[in-house]
């Protein structure tokens, strides 16, 4: 009678031992299917997200132009001394429809060219998704050359960001103040659809 209680003992403790060990496999082979699958998906993956094309109210140059705001370099858009007020704005265009999770503003690093110009103060912030302008925001950029995160949180396939009024110019060692509005870089960062 002892022996018979050892082997019912032993065949319920191998039972359970299976059925948590299956469980364990299925639960792995489950989670690792799910984790191959959103690394291989686009959609699953934030990513910076490059305009295809732009245009901005007119630029002091061909060299400022608003392509500057997203080559990853030192370059600068500048209006065309327009003091950063109406109608100063600049358009991005994307190839697909994206969900643009947030973008990141950058006034120019150059402690000259920040203290000489004017930096974008106040501004509209309009998201279109098929032609239509989906909701116009107001934003505030601070008064400092550090990057700046506004949250957008929308499925769009074009932006328009249009300029209200700015931070006047500071004078700065012998350089004098101009009246052109001016900013370095502008990321944009979502999914794809």
């Amino acid at each position: 009678m002892v022996m018979k209680k050892i082997s019912d003992f032993s065949f319920v403790l191998f039972y359970i031992l299976s059925i948590s060990f299956l469980s364990l496999l299925i639960s792995i082979n489950s989670n690792s299917n799910g984790v191959i699958q959103a690394d291989n998906s686009e959609e699953a993956i934030l990513q910076m997200i490059y305009p295809v094309k732009c245009s901005s109210s007119p630029t002091l140059s061909e060299e400022y132009s608003c392509e500057n705001l997203y080559d990853l370099d030192n370059t600068y858009w500048s209006d065309d001394k327009n003091s950063c007020t109406l109608p100063t704005w600049i358009h991005f265009t994307f190839e697909k429809d994206i969900f643009l999770e947030f973008i990141v503003i950058e006034n120019v690093e150059d402690t000259d060219l920040f203290s000489t110009r004017y930096n974008i103060k106040e501004f509209r912030l309009r998201t279109y998704n098929q032609g239509v302008d989906e909701s116009p925001i107001m934003r505030n950029l601070e008064d400092n050359n550090i990057s700046q995160w506004f949250d957008i949180n929308e499925n769009v396939n074009k932006i328009k960001i249009e300029v209200f009024n700015a931070y006047p110019p500071t004078k700065y060692l012998d350089l004098s103040d101009t009246k052109s509005c001016v900013l370095q870089e502008i990321s944009f960062y979502g999914r794809s659809i």
